[in-house]
């Protein structure tokens, strides 16, 4: 799998629309696409981007912050709540509750 940005992938299909003497440079990733690529990466697909010094030179610091945060987060005060809290939104959760059936807007208004 090789990056390439739109204008790249036009000039790779239609070559015949670009002058020749010209070749265009792929530029680097933005980091939500280079994290998708990381991920393919791991998967098992060959990968090819540009370079990216913001992502590659720092990968243990970004590897080493997430579990700091994981470690801050489960060691925190009133750590015990985090698995209940925030509430889960999911259909069902308020199966317990009597619904209260409610009265219809009339449909004529009144302007003044």
């Amino acid at each position: 799998m090789k990056y390439m940005t739109p204008l790249i992938l036009r000039n790779h299909i239609k070559p015949y629309k670009f002058s020749t003497g010209k070749e265009l440079k792929v530029p680097m990733p933005p980091p939500k696409e280079v994290r998708k690529l990381e991920n393919m990466k791991m998967k098992g697909l060959t990968v090819s981007y540009p370079r990216a010094p913001w992502f590659s030179d720092h990968e243990d610091a970004h590897k080493k912050e997430s579990l700091d945060r994981a470690t801050r987060i489960k060691e925190a005060q009133h750590a015990e709540l985090l698995d209940r809290l925030p509430a889960h939104r999911k259909a069902g959760t308020s199966a317990t509750k009597v619904r209260v059936e409610k009265k219809d807007l009339p449909i004529t208004f009144k302007f003044p």
